[in-house]
């Protein structure tokens, strides 16, 4: 453009320059300031990259954690499977000393048996052989009710096993929900940090785009004077013709004012749509980040529900085991009493025994007593030339009536009795009292076989219990299974998510980069320019 020809502008040039210095100044000042803030938002983006580095390596080692925490699990189980074993050998060691001392105790009455059994009748075996039958039969009960004990000793061993393994993974399941709250924590806390760095990045590109100077509207067309050649070759001001000097120079473009580039103003509205393109994309991630956070909670929900069921099942099989124990309490005490009764009756059949003895004893020496005291008449007494010196032997004189006497009800019996020997009352008297202890006997026996009848009820419910017990354990352990199954998959998209936002970040980071380095290129251009 050619210097425009005319007078002096009225407009000072130093106001102008000390305008466009200040301008300078004050683009420099906010080129200085945009620049910090980016040094702040690398650090920011450092340290939150740092952050997630050590939180993963941290989840790593919580997993390393946890595998060897399953591997020694796996070790304690072998452990107890030992023990187990051990304990079963050692209560059928236990049967085996009881067997042992129950067929001691079975050749005792044998021998007793056979002892009372001997040449001599005894008028008592009759009434011995009904409480040695049941004898057999109570141990053969007590045999059973011993393996029963047994049974569910070895089958509560196994319960309570199985309730460790279960309260271990509890307490591996709790572990896990607590290690999930941090990361829904942490993950609440990254996504307050992002909505903190999309509005701070809001912000920043507002401000970039306010600082970049829009298109001035062209008001000075009215204050600066368009110089043509007229002006120099002026005519009488009535004379409307019009010269070549005047035509000479229009259309050429001297005298139209100088209009700024447009072009910047296209890029930065642009790249303005561009970034609210991209924020509107962001905040579209971070609802659907949302959407999944609250998805999750409402599993974690779910999960804590259902460990509260798992817990209260647990307590419901506490208290089984708490009944089972009162029962065997039971059991035990009426073992001890059946086995006190056992001996009151083994003392009661060897009292007897020693009786019958004494008895057979008492008949002999009265037998000999009585030989002793009659002395049998000899030959000699009568002939003493007899040349016979043995002794001689006669019949006792038996009378040949006998007179039955019944007397009446109001008269004594004993006045009309024939005198009996002492030896008939005495085994009168010990046969009315066999037959009273027999009677004893048979009531006791009878009690026992209702006792026994009554915890075979007892240990036939307790086996029912324990069978719904076992059911509620099962499904308690298939509970816990999917419980983990779901934890794992959570486990899976939250290691899922974490990526996302790493990657969906570090893309961010770079795209402000190289949007900040496109702002910097264009103001340094826009300066060079002015």
């Amino acid at each position: 453009r050619s210097p425009a020809i005319g007078p002096p502008r009225p407009e000072d040039p130093n106001e102008s320059l000390n305008q466009d210095s200040s301008e300078l100044q004050e683009l420099r000042m906010q080129i200085v300031q945009d620049q910090t803030e980016l040094e702040n938002l690398r650090a920011q983006c450092e340290t939150l990259a740092q952050n997630h580095q050590f939180e993963i390596n941290a989840l790593k080692q919580q997993i390393a954690d946890m595998e060897a925490i399953r591997t020694q699990l796996s070790q304690n189980q072998t452990d107890d499977q030992v023990s187990v074993q051990n304990e079963m050998t050692k209560l059928k060691e236990r049967l085996d000393k009881k067997e042992a001392e129950i067929a001691q105790l079975q050749q005792r009455n044998l021998q007793l048996q056979m002892a009372a059994s001997g040449p001599v009748e005894d008028p008592f075996s009759s009434l011995q052989a009904h409480p040695e039958r049941s004898t057999a039969t109570l141990e053969e009960r007590i045999r059973e009710l011993e393996n029963d004990a047994t049974w569910k000793d070895s089958r509560i061993q196994e319960l309570q096993i199985e309730k460790d393994l279960a309260d271990g993974n509890l307490e591996e399941l709790r572990k896990q929900l607590q290690l999930l709250q941090q990361t829904v924590h942490n993950s609440e806390a990254l996504e307050a940090q992002l909505a903190q760095k999309s509005s701070e990045l809001e912000q920043m590109s507002r401000q970039l785009f306010h600082t970049v100077p829009a298109k001035k509207p062209v008001q000075e067309d009215e204050a600066v004077p368009k110089f043509s050649t007229s002006q120099f070759f002026a005519g009488p001001s009535e004379s409307s013709a019009v010269t070549l000097f005047d035509t000479a120079g229009d259309n050429w473009g001297w005298d139209e004012p100088v209009s700024e580039p447009i072009v910047l103003a296209k890029q930065e509205t642009t790249s303005a749509v561009e970034q609210t393109n991209e924020l509107q994309t962001l905040h579209d991630e971070i609802e659907q980040l949302k959407s999944k956070y609250e998805d999750a909670s409402k599993e974690i929900l779910e999960l804590q529900g259902k460990l509260a069921s798992v817990e209260d099942r647990n307590n419901e099989v506490n208290q089984l085991k708490d009944e089972v124990d009162i029962l065997r309490a039971q059991n035990a005490s009426l073992n001890q009493e059946v086995d006190e009764k056992s001996a009151k009756l083994k003392d009661v059949a060897q009292s007897l025994l020693e009786e019958q003895v004494k008895a057979s004893q008492l008949e002999e020496q009265q037998l000999h007593s009585k030989e002793s005291a009659v002395a049998a008449p000899s030959v000699s007494s009568f002939f003493a030339d007899s040349t016979s010196q043995g002794p001689v032997f006669e019949d006792l004189i038996v009378p040949k009536k006998a007179y039955l006497c019944t007397p009446s009800a109001s008269e004594d019996h004993e006045e009309w009795s024939v005198e009996e020997p002492a030896v008939v009352s005495t085994a009168a008297t010990s046969q009315h009292a066999v037959g009273f202890m027999g009677k004893i006997d048979d009531r006791e026996l009878e009690n026992l076989r209702e006792q026994s009848d009554l915890q075979l009820k007892q240990l036939r419910e307790q086996d029912e219990k324990l069978h719904e017990a076992v059911q509620q354990y099962t499904n308690a352990q298939s509970m816990v299974e999917q419980l983990q199954l779901n934890l794992s998959q959570l486990q899976q998209r939250y290691a899922e998510l974490e990526a996302h936002l790493h990657s969906t970040t570090a893309v961010h980071q770079s795209e402000m980069e190289g949007k900040v380095a496109a702002l910097a290129e264009t103001t340094d251009e826009f300066l060079q320019l002015k």
